[in-house]
């Protein structure tokens, strides 16, 4: 049905009127499509912030900041750090080892602030206010790592957390954060020295005062982890001629000032690796000092000669080897080839009060003293015959010599019954085909004629150690 002409303007008036209320309404409707937020990216387009891994220098990382608002009131942007920065260990970064600055003239319209580098922490912080026009804006964060504020290593994690909050109008705050990931691998530097003031060489000998030696282990500053260090001998001592010196004969102890000393106590060196020492947890410097010493009583009868062992300290943490000192322990073993004989008989025998068909003993200890393990002989030299101090003398035919091994002594005694003293050399003992020392008894007789002078009488007598 066709409605009159002034009944269908009457409906086409009404329906503009509600097509213009509703736009009106649409476009009025307060935060409808309102445009306020931030975004925070990394500057290298990642998702999160992920410093390089921290060895010795500073690392930076920029963040730029985005934000978009339409709603021309006030507003400001703050930060703070959720958490501290913590390892897998639960270890916590240095307070003060990551720091934050807004970059000056990195923004076009408001005021930033924090433009000097302030501790990142869970403080809010302010770092931007907009201009009174609320207009949206971008600027850049530079997030710092100082690693001398670093006193842990390892992998990190914690959140970077901004809110963007109006200060006038009745838009909702909105928030934004970063994943930040810090990785620290502290460079600590470890060094070996020796009291015989070679990096990696300790000498040491049997001589008076030469029996002891130390060498020293430093690192300079914390590691951020716990270590340890062994000991673990490569190669054992041996000589030129390829002769051992036993490790057992050698004992070793390790002192520290900060962490723990395994081998408080000497301990004889062994094949097998021995752990000395273990830091605290978070590897504070320290100075650790290894202590050796050979007891001269137990090694003489041991081979002379230059003596090598080759080791190393193994320094590991968590796992793995973080540095390997190789050394080299050298020992002299004076050479011994001596004969002592008791009583000292000086330039010769004395005899006291001879007196005419009487006879007399004298006996004399000899020692003999020898770690070349080449065989040796024993030589007595007469030089006189027995004579008082006029002159008179016993034949010596009335001076008999015997000799007499020790129980348990090797070698041989080369006179076994009594016999004649004679003039010159006379080998009295053999050793052993190794050189062994020894010892052995020495007993002279002297049978006084009755025609003999009495009195007290002197023979010279010498003797000799002689290689065979």
């Amino acid at each position: 049905m066709i409605k009159p002409r002034g009944q269908r303007k009457g409906y086409f008036l009404i329906d503009t009127f509600l097509f213009l209320l509703l736009a009106v309404n649409f476009f009025t409707l307060p935060g409808a499509y309102a445009e306020f937020s931030i975004n925070a990216i990394p500057v290298d387009g990642s998702s999160s912030i992920r410093f390089p891994r921290v060895q010795s220098e500073p690392v930076n990382v920029e963040v730029r900041l985005r934000i978009n608002s339409d709603q021309n009131k006030r507003y400001e942007l703050r930060q703070k750090l959720l958490g501290d920065f913590r390892n897998d260990q639960g270890d916590i970064l240095g307070r003060n080892a990551v720091s934050f600055y807004a970059l000056s003239g990195s923004n076009t319209r408001g005021t930033l602030y924090q433009t000097t580098p302030a501790q990142l922490d869970s403080f809010d912080r302010v770092l931007y206010a907009s201009s009174p026009q609320g207009d949206g804006d971008t600027f850049v964060v530079v997030y710092q790592i100082n690693p001398s504020d670093i006193d842990a290593s390892g992998n990190f994690f914690s959140k970077i957390f901004y809110t963007l909050t109006p200060v006038e109008g009745s838009v909702s705050e909105q928030n934004a954060f970063l994943n930040c990931y810090i990785s620290v691998e502290r460079k600590v530097n470890f060094t070996i020295n020796t009291s015989s003031h070679s990096a990696h060489t300790l000498r040491f000998n049997s001589r008076s005062g030469g029996s002891d030696g130390s060498i020293e282990i430093k690192s300079d500053k914390d590691l951020g982890q716990q270590f340890q260090i062994t000991q673990q001998i490569n190669e054992p001592f041996h000589n030129e001629k390829g002769e051992i010196f036993p490790l057992e004969k050698i004992y070793f102890s390790a002192t520290s000032q900060k962490g723990e000393s395994l081998i408080s106590a000497p301990n004889a060196l062994s094949q097998k690796p021995t752990q000395l020492y273990m830091s605290g947890r978070r590897g504070e410097a320290d100075d650790i000092v290894i202590n050796y010493h050979i007891d001269k009583e137990t090694i003489k009868d041991l081979p002379g000669g230059n003596f090598k062992a080759r080791l190393t300290y193994i320094i590991e943490s968590q796992g793995a080897v973080i540095k390997q000192f190789p050394a080299e322990l050298q020992f002299e073993l004076a050479p011994i080839f001596d004969i002592e004989v008791s009583p000292q008989v000086g330039s010769g025998l004395f005899f006291q009060n001879i007196q005419p068909g009487v006879a007399v003993e004298k006996e004399v200890a000899v020692n003999i003293k020898s770690n070349l393990r080449r065989p040796y002989a024993v030589i007595q030299k007469i030089v006189s015959p027995l004579a008082n101090e006029k002159g008179d003398i016993i034949s010596l035919d009335s001076f008999k010599i015997k000799g007499e091994s020790v129980k348990d002594m090797p070698g041989q005694v080369s006179i076994t019954q009594l016999d004649t003293v004679r003039l010159g050399d006379t080998t009295v003992f053999i050793s052993d085909p190794e050189g062994s020392p020894s010892n052995f008894i020495l007993r002279y007789r002297i049978e006084a004629p009755r025609n003999v002078k009495a009195g007290d009488y002197f023979a010279k007598i010498s003797y000799a150690l002689v290689e065979k």
